[in-house]
């Protein structure tokens, strides 16, 4: 399964459009694509749901074990694309997680779980380098940095490196 990170450290730079859009096409082509949505905001899982709300376990669920990923995966109006969405109680998980061993790899263990289900995964992540965010890397492969000619994406860009890095 390939593990697809979409991922810049400024906001505002397209991350989710290129999320959304790089997971609806490759669904379009015969792919079978999970999109996780680790962005608080929740814009991925807005896009790809049509605007329906997010009823039932959602991704802080599962990243706090309250629910596996079979039970908060949906699926979209897309053929072969489903949502591990996102919603507001994601932004507590950085929180609640903080004393966490293992907090680094939740998502990762959590995509384990479905790893034959799916050819592809992609995952919008926010802005902020915060535990959603290292959990996103630490289950990618590989990343995706959308920037655009604005100086502060080039600097979010060069502090992604460093990041990636380390």
């Amino acid at each position: 399964m390939r593990r697809i990170a979409v991922v810049n450290l400024k906001g505002g730079v397209g991350k989710t459009a290129t999320a959304t859009a790089l997971a609806v096409g490759l669904a379009r082509r015969g792919e079978r694509v999970l999109l996780v949505d680790t962005d608080p905001s929740g814009n991925a899982s807005w896009t790809v749901s049509g605007g329906q709300g997010s009823e039932g376990p959602t991704l802080a669920a599962v990243l706090t074990r309250h629910a596996s990923a079979e039970d908060a995966i949906r699926s979209t109006s897309t053929p072969g694309l489903d949502l591990l969405p996102a919603d507001a109680d994601l932004g507590g998980v950085n929180v609640a997680l903080a004393q966490e061993l293992g907090r680094d790899t939740r998502l990762r263990a959590a995509l384990a779980a479905v790893e034959g289900r799916y050819s592809v995964v992609v995952i919008d992540t926010g802005p902020s380098l915060t535990t959603l965010l290292v959990n996103a890397l630490v289950a990618a492969e590989e990343v995706i940095s959308p920037v655009d000619t604005g100086v502060y994406s080039v600097l979010g860009l060069v502090e992604l490196e460093r990041v990636l890095a380390e």
